[in-house]
């Protein structure tokens, strides 16, 4: 386990949320510093805020621990993603259709 490769990368990922070193730890509850010692590679999130964290920038814990998403967990949510715009877009187009019909059916008397 590499701990300045964790370390960047949990920086990275505060970083693409723009947060700040402090709003990081005012939302975990944790001081600025243990969210620079995570980022400099001195220290570990605890275990039970590791699962947080995880949650927090939508990567596994596996992720996190290996220092770099993992290509298949980028792949899945990409692919959750576009499923989840293809529902929304069918049902979208279903709420059209039923919008449509009520539309007609109160001209109609």
């Amino acid at each position: 386990m590499d701990m300045m490769k964790i370390g960047v990368f949990l920086q990275n990922l505060r970083k693409e949320k723009n947060f700040t070193q402090q709003e990081l730890a005012d939302y975990f509850h944790v001081s600025s510093k243990t969210v620079s010692k995570w980022e400099c590679g001195k220290a570990l999130p605890e275990i039970p805020l590791l699962k947080e964290i995880s949650e927090f920038y939508s990567v596994s814990v596996d992720e996190i621990l290996n220092g770099e998403r993992n290509v298949e967990g980028a792949m899945e949510n990409t692919m959750r993603k576009e499923e989840m715009q293809k529902a929304y877009q069918k049902k979208k187009k279903m709420l059209e259709y039923i919008y449509l019909f009520m539309f007609l059916s109160l001209s109609y008397y």
